[in-house]
């Protein structure tokens, strides 16, 4: 056993936070090196982290038995429709109550998954860069 599995094995919580930091961190570097203007998704250090200490520590049956945990259903398949349903159905009777108290329709061909792929060609008129979320968008010069 070396000294990293030894240290891994002695604190694995502490592990899995430092790589979870030290991962998310080393991806961010070159965003930032890139200017920063597409919106940033560093979500996968945590489970990354996850799969290297669950490694470091129990080998490939400690891998085994994440992943198993992963998949494992718990509840009924009528939980995980009101877990994925209820957000979007929350978020439409929020749509629809502000609609109906006067407010003006939402613009849905905004909420595409294309989004963040025109944001990079339509540049901020004035600065020649992305406007900047806030207040900034709310400016008649921003609205395109």
């Amino acid at each position: 056993m070396n000294k990293l599995t030894s240290i891994a094995k002695r604190h694995p919580l502490r592990t899995f936070f430092g790589l979870t930091f030290a991962l998310s961190w080393a991806a961010m570097v070159p965003w930032l090196l890139a200017g920063g203007d597409d919106i940033p998704w560093f979500t996968f250090g945590p489970m990354a982290a996850a799969l290297v200490t669950a490694a470091l520590t129990g080998g490939v049956a400690g891998l085994k038995v994440l992943l198993r945990r992963q998949v494992h259903w718990r509840v009924g398949l009528g939980w995980y429709a009101v877990a994925l349903g209820l957000p979007i159905a929350l978020e439409l009777a929020t749509v629809a109550l502000n609609v109906a108290f006067g407010a003006q329709a939402p613009a849905w061909e905004r909420h595409d998954l294309r989004a963040p792929q025109r944001a990079r060609q339509r540049r901020h008129p004035r600065e020649g860069r992305l406007p900047r979320a806030g207040p900034a968008l709310l400016r008649p010069h921003d609205r395109a």
